[in-house]
């Protein structure tokens, strides 16, 4: 089961780890504001209720060990120290902006949407769904990290011929969903060692992640209960940790 958090929550998991390391320097107060501050603008954004809580918990572990790295460096001054951080937990540090990207990503997969039509058969219903949900991460995917041309036509053909895989018909929306944030990531990787030609090998139907999916078409199926994403689950009591 998936688990969100409230922004109190993540406030005070910050904290609570800050106050846990605590090093003896006169910079970590400072520095320790500054990751307050980023949180708390980061918790702000609208795509950031949609991340589940391995992925904050990630996130501000990454901005905790920055501050706790600088705090080591006594000689820095207490702005140094700041700018410092600023500059590595910052928005446009990669550490904030893969967060972004992934808050966006989780968005596109779970935020409501509207169907454009009314549709009788449950396939139908489903296949709109997925195809609404792909169009979004494809969005996301090229506001944060653009891909090829090409490299979209291929993720393309392969999504829809997913969506029509009898070996995937009976497929939960989100588990699908899954499948087809690892073919972005596999397609991402390839433009990024410039192997846009290994693709069709990492998500084509031959490929191990098409047959991975396909071997747990019963653990992922619809008739397996899966909770609505829309309906988070209950927060553990504030203040504590677990």
């Amino acid at each position: 089961m998936v688990h969100y958090l409230s922004k109190d929550d993540i406030l005070y998991l910050c904290g609570d780890l800050c106050d846990r390391l605590h090093p003896p320097s006169t910079l970590w107060p400072e520095l320790v504001r500054t990751v307050n501050s980023q949180i708390q603008a980061v918790a702000d954004a609208p795509e950031s209720a949609y991340v589940p809580r391995h992925k904050w918990l990630e996130f501000i572990t990454g901005c905790v060990s920055h501050a706790l790295s600088i705090a080591q460096e006594t000689h820095l001054r207490t702005h140094e120290a700041r700018a410092m951080l600023q500059q590595l937990i910052g928005a446009h540090a990669p550490l904030s902006k893969q967060f972004y990207y992934d808050a966006a990503l989780e968005q596109a997969r779970y935020e409501p949407i509207m169907l454009t039509a009314a549709v009788s058969q449950k396939i139908s219903e489903r296949t709109q769904i997925l195809q609404k949900r792909w169009q979004a991460m494809c969005a996301v995917q090229q506001a944060h990290q653009p891909l090829s041309t090409s490299s979209l036509a291929s993720l393309d053909y392969y999504v829809a011929s997913a969506i029509e895989d009898p070996a995937f018909c009976n497929y939960r929306t989100g588990p699908m969903l899954q499948f087809f944030a690892d073919m972005l990531l596999h397609a991402s990787t390839c433009e990024a060692e410039n192997i846009p030609e290994m693709l069709e090998s990492k998500i084509g139907q031959q490929s191990p992640l098409w047959r991975r999916f396909a071997l747990k078409s019963s653990r992922f199926s619809k008739n397996q209960k899966e909770p609505s994403p829309s309906v988070w689950p209950a927060l553990p009591t504030p203040n504590r940790l677990h």
